[in-house]
This record gives structure tokens, sequence and C-alpha cells, in this order.
């Protein structure tokens, strides 16, 4: 197996397996990393609630030996092992993806079972465009949504067909998993990076809560699992089928979102209204709350995806649009476009995807670069531009 997993129940090591994690504590003794799980919860302090997960609340804690940190997600006990880890744990590490280190029954208390995870100490991508808004309303540039883009086709990418993976063999016979809940909570970011418009920022896509390993004979979700809004237009109230092509669709929601501050989907309040309006459009079950029918308006509302590469006088109007959307290039809108295809035949798989962003970004950065050099010998006359300036 390409990493172990501690596996406890009442306290009796079952296993003897750890993957390394990438905190923002380096971490690269063996016998530290072997005494993770073993040292939980005892060894360690509990700093906060950071977050509610898909089946849980996530907590940080610090090893009181060395400070370093790990996310805690902590779940109500159960018998079998949760789902999340049954997908994560024979998966080889991956730069993009939130690496899970260990899994305890009873722990910290009693009536709870936890999974632990690397820290990621920036939070979450939707906590960042709340704080982003305060600075500039959101006004992201180009090299952050280049950079975002190319981390989660990464991890798209691995996810459903290994590609990235560490070792030589460790993609022979790979079973595809599909993530299901692919959105802003859901990618945390690991570092901020240096440059102010938080272009170097380097994000990992984690809360596997809903995924599964992908079976295209069955790829029904048992429930109206996931993030309604984002579902893509083949995935229907009734149908629920949940595919990688969903995975693609919901990167891309991701991106428009940055972009334009709001998904690729038609206001659901707009849905809700013409469908009280139409007399054949009939009662919602009665035992429904007001959360569940928000769900519903939002599986059901029109997806309608605008470009980002139009100047903010052409821009079709949204009544949600509270600022104008910058205009980005052709290459980014290009790879956009391919993930939010309407027809899933259409779409982008996570390979074709990826390979279109390397190659579409380096023709962006080229161009970039044409356009600096040009500016500079036009301010120096097309004399002051040393020829090993290039190198």
């Amino acid at each position: 197996m390409p990493f172990g997993l501690h596996l406890h129940r009442q306290r009796e090591v079952r296993a003897k397996w750890v993957r390394k994690t990438g905190t923002t504590h380096p971490i690269t003794d063996k016998l530290f990393l072997e005494s993770l799980a073993s040292d939980f919860p005892k060894r360690y302090t509990r700093i906060q609630k950071v977050g509610d997960g898909s089946e849980g609340c996530v907590e940080s804690w610090a090893h009181k030996g060395s400070g370093a940190m790990i996310a805690a997600k902590v779940i109500r006990a159960r018998q079998s092992m949760p789902r999340e880890v049954e997908v994560l744990k024979d998966l080889p590490p991956h730069k993009s993806i939130a690496q899970i280190l260990a899994y305890f029954q009873k722990m910290p208390k009693a009536d709870s079972d936890c999974v632990l995870f690397e820290y990621c100490a920036g939070g979450d991508l939707f906590d960042l465009q709340r704080w982003m808004w305060k600075k500039n309303r959101c006004l992201w540039s180009e090299a952050f949504m280049w950079a975002i883009f190319t981390q989660l086709g990464d991890a798209m990418a691995f996810l459903h067909e290994g590609q990235g993976c560490p070792g030589p063999h460790d993609a022979d016979l790979w079973r595809p998993v599909v993530h299901r809940d692919v959105k802003m909570e859901n990618v945390f970011i690991d570092a901020l990076g240096a440059k102010d418009d938080c272009s170097s920022v380097k994000v990992k896509l984690g809360d596997f809560g809903l995924s599964t390993f992908y079976n295209p004979k069955d790829p029904k979700m048992p429930g109206h699992w996931g993030t309604t809004i984002l579902w893509p237009p083949e995935q229907t109230w009734e149908g629920r089928e949940a595919t990688p092509a969903g995975d693609i669709w919901a990167v891309g929601c991701i991106i428009h979102e940055l972009a334009h501050g709001f998904p690729p989907v038609v206001d659901p309040e707009k849905t809700e209204s013409e469908y009280k309006s139409d007399p054949k459009g009939g009662a919602l079950p009665v035992w429904w709350d007001e959360a569940k029918k928000k769900t519903f308006w939002a599986a059901n509302a029109q997806r309608k995806p605008f470009p980002i590469n139009l100047n903010p006088t052409d821009q079709e109007f949204d009544g949600r649009r509270n600022r104008p959307t910058p205009k980005y290039s052709n290459e980014l809108n290009g790879c956009l476009q391919m993930a939010l295809a309407m027809n899933m035949e259409n779409r982008a798989t996570a390979g074709a995807l990826k390979e279109a962003l390397e190659e579409q970004e380096a023709a962006y950065k080229y161009e970039e670069m044409r356009k600096m050099t040009e500016a500079m010998e036009i301010e120096t006359g097309g004399d002051g531009v040393e020829e090993d300036w290039f190198y």
C-alpha cells in the first residue's frame, strides 16, 4: 500500500500505518510520524473549532511537544469505517489533495470518532473570497484565477484518472474517485504566498465526506446530497446522477463565481417564482422545511454560464452582479467554457482540462511577456532593451 492508516478502537491499535503530512510545521522524523496517531488526543491540545464538514465539525489541534498542527474531523461514532476514510486511505499523496493522517474510533470522546488530516492554516476559498471583498470587491487578478484553476484541474485529473501519482505504478488499475461536493468551502488554503494579488496561493481540495469510487453502472447518490446549486445540467432532482463530469462542472462553477460573483445558474428565486405562478406547477411536499425547498429550487434552476472575456460594458445584466466582472483573457475563458459545457458529452474530461490549462496558461504568459517587452521597447525608443533581457 502507498501509505498506511492508524485504526484505533477503544484505544487498541489495529494497524500501524501512517501517511506523511505537509503541515505548516514540516514533519520529517519517521518516529514522530508513527507517533501521530498513538499520541492523539492525550499529547495534543485542542485549539478551536475551525469549521463544519459534510459529516461533522472540524477542529484544530496542536501537538504539545512540537507545536505541529493537525485538523481533526469529529463525527458521530459508528461501527463501520466512514466513506471518506474508505476512499482516501489507499490513495497515494497528491499536492492538491488534503492528506488523511489517521482514523480513530471512540475518540476524542466515547460518543465520537475522528479523522485526522493535515492542517491548512489559511482557511478556505470561501473565507478568502469574503476577505477579498472587503479589500477590493473580489477583483481577482488573472494570475490568481489561473493558480486556482490549474490546481483544481490537477486535483481532478488525479482523482478521476490517477494523473500525478508519485510512484510509477500507483495509477495501475486506478479506481476513479468522484468528490461530489466540489465548492469553495472545500478548497482549503495551504499557503497564501507572498504576492499581493494572492497569485502564489497553494490550495488543497478536502472534505471527501460525500465522495465515492465511481461506478458508471450506479452513479446515483442515495439522497439529495451535496450543494444543489452547483449540480451540472444533467444532474436532476429525480435522477441525482453524480459523475466525474459533474465534478468538472463544479470546478468551473468556482472559477465562474470568482469572476462574476455568482455561479452559472439563473437565480433560484426566479425559478421559484415562475414555478409558483404556473397553474401546472403543483405543490411541494408539506413536510419540507425551508432549507429543503431552497435546495430544490437551486437544483431546478436553469444553468447559464457567462463568458469572462468581455468588456464590462458588454456583459449581460444579472441582478446578482454587484460589481463589473474584469475582462479576462480568451485563453482563460476558453478553459472555463470547456469545464462548463452544457452537454456533458462535450464537457472536458479531467485529463483534457488539465492539459488545456497547462497549454493555455503558457500561451497567456507568453503573450503577457510579449506585451511587456513591446511596452519596454516603446518606452526606450526601441533601442534601450538589452538583448540578454530575455534570458
